[in-house]
């Protein structure tokens, strides 16, 4: 396995476990934020917004916790980029997703009988100060060439500071509980592993290298028990002696289907799914396996050859301890990622803020359990009637109505995209003008180039090219210096039929502009995304 790869794979628990360090340094002062997760010591009578706004397994999430934490990362957001009101309903919803995954971590290593002495918890806040000294340091030398060893305590000297004395302010500002946490799940994921067989025969079996044949049911035109039945139904022409590769060229949903299923190339472990590896290390030559669950449906697996590629300096001391520190990490992370997998499948989630829950349903729109359009519509209308109970339920906080009602919008427009659902003209008008008063709330409540180009489209759509060109210029305002939203108001002002004098005007007018700052260009990042598109 390639060390990309395995960093790739390693991604996935390293969000989960990491410490995320803010430290800012201005006029001599440090500042160091935590955000905690909710303790299960808040009053019962706490609910949806105001309090308690999720329970894991019965264990409380807290409103005030969350908000925090949400400030603290949209600051750092925010010092790049605005976020439109979509855009910050998705990452309020992803710092969700990541609070319910450091509980679960909590409860497991709690259950799991892991224990964090004061030593370790010490130990660890003493690195993290190290880490964010060091990350300071390497900003303020920034551009310096010099070789004066106490560049630095000058700098900070102008500052009145000490490196002593910064490190006590990082010290102070870090949440010894949070280090507690991330002790915990660290040692979790130690035990979780602990039982690697790391044997010279065990490293040796991992560049081993297969060539096969298979066979996939796929589970997005079916459910899943659809595909297993029918994987069922082939392994029973196999065993009735079926030839593999007519079979499938029958069945198979793969793109070597043509090929009989066959790949022409040896496959060495880590390259196909964790669940094939698996199999394929018990597999006889010229034998089929059963059915295997993947992300894709189910699998039939047969193993035509197999070779062992050894690399020729796997014996080079300095070489073999880098592909045993690749073989260790491919296998901590096959295990750990089960393990968690299987925390969030058993796991009890009760969402009760609406917003949150409308988030959690956006998500799941991308599932592959829907498989035809009229379960599609069903689930966005759905989904879009949680967002309105969220901006019904807002009362005067308009921050998060205009996140609500922009994601209505941007659900709206989903609905309406070629080849999402079929549409009759009556539902098509219906949910055009829906997502228009949307759009008008969501802006009535919060500000958004992408909001309004939207509603300009509609617009301009409906004959209303005056109100349309007030929200261009509204944009255009905005956006004074935005190379990228410039091109998609002369796009909006191009559209425009019979706009007469002042659009052909303003087409000029803008299109100078573009060429006059052309250097500015970058790559457009588009409005954002929605499941399906």
């Amino acid at each position: 396995m390639s060390i990309i790869r395995l960093r790739e794979n390693m991604q996935k628990w390293t969000k989960v476990v990491i410490i995320v360090l803010a430290v800012a340094v201005s006029a001599g002062m440090v500042g160091l934020g935590f955000s905690g997760l909710g303790r299960n010591n808040q009053k019962d009578n706490y609910s949806g917004v105001g309090g308690v706004i999720a329970r894991v397994n019965g264990e409380k999430m807290d409103g005030a916790s969350f908000e925090k934490n949400v400030e603290a990362q949209l600051k750092q957001i925010e010092k790049d980029k605005t976020l439109s009101p979509f855009e910050a309903m998705k990452t309020r919803g992803r710092i969700f997703d990541s609070m319910v995954d450091q509980m679960l971590l909590m409860q497991a290593a709690k259950k799991e009988g892991i224990t964090v002495s004061r030593g370790d918890v010490n130990s660890a806040r003493d690195k993290a100060v190290d880490m964010q000294l060091e990350q300071i340091k390497q900003q303020a030398m920034t551009g310096y060439t010099g070789k004066d060893p106490k560049f630095f305590e000058n700098v900070l000297k102008r500052q009145d500071l000490t490196i002593d004395k910064l490190k006590s302010q990082i010290r102070d500002g870090i949440d010894i509980n949070k280090v507690e946490e991330q002790v915990s799940v660290q040692k979790l994921g130690e035990k979780i592993t602990g039982g690697i067989d790391n044997s010279d025969a065990a490293i040796r079996a991992s560049f081993d290298q297969f060539q096969i044949s298979r066979i996939t049911i796929g589970s997005t035109s079916r459910s899943a028990v659809q595909a297993e039945i029918r994987a069922k139904e082939v392994v029973s022409k196999l065993n009735n002696g079926g030839d593999f590769a007519t079979v499938a060229k029958e069945y198979s949903e793969d793109p070597l289907k043509s090929k009989g299923g066959t790949f022409g190339q040896f496959i060495g472990k880590g390259m196909m799914e964790p669940e094939l590896d698996t199999a394929l290390s018990t597999l006889q030559i010229g034998h089929f396996s059963d059915p295997i669950k993947t992300a894709q449906g189910y699998v039939i697996v047969k193993l035509n050859a197999k070779k062992n590629a050894l690399p020729a300096d796997y014996n080079d001391s300095k070489k073999r301890k880098m592909y045993i520190d690749q073989y260790m990490g491919q296998k901590k992370y096959e295990l750990q990622n089960k393990y968690f997998e299987n925390l969030r499948k058993s796991a009890k989630i009760e969402i009760l803020n609406p917003e949150l829950k409308a988030y959690s349903m956006l998500k799941d729109l991308n599932s592959p359990d829907i498989t035809s359009p009229a379960d599609r519509k069903a689930k966005v209308l759905a989904t879009i009637e949680e967002f309105q109970r969220a901006a019904l339920g807002a009362g005067q906080d308009t921050s998060s109505m205009g996140r609500s009602y922009s994601s209505i919008a941007y659900l709206y427009e989903l609905l309406r995209s070629p080849g999402l659902v079929q549409l009759s003209k009556e539902d098509q008008a219906k949910y055009k003008a829906e997502e228009k008063t949307a759009l008008q709330s969501a802006l009535g409540n919060s500000e958004s180039n992408d909001l309004r180009m939207m509603l300009a489209s509609i617009l301009i759509a409906d004959g209303e090219n005056d109100k349309a060109l007030e929200n261009l210029s509204i944009v255009t305002d905005n956006a004074y210096d935005d190379y990228q939203t410039q091109t998609q108001v002369l796009g909006l002002y191009k559209s425009i039929k019979n706009g007469g004098p002042k659009v052909a005007s303003l087409i000029a007018k803008e299109s100078k502009w573009l060429a006059d700052n052309k250097q500015q260009q970058q790559p457009a990042s588009g409005m954002p995304m929605m499941p399906g598109r």
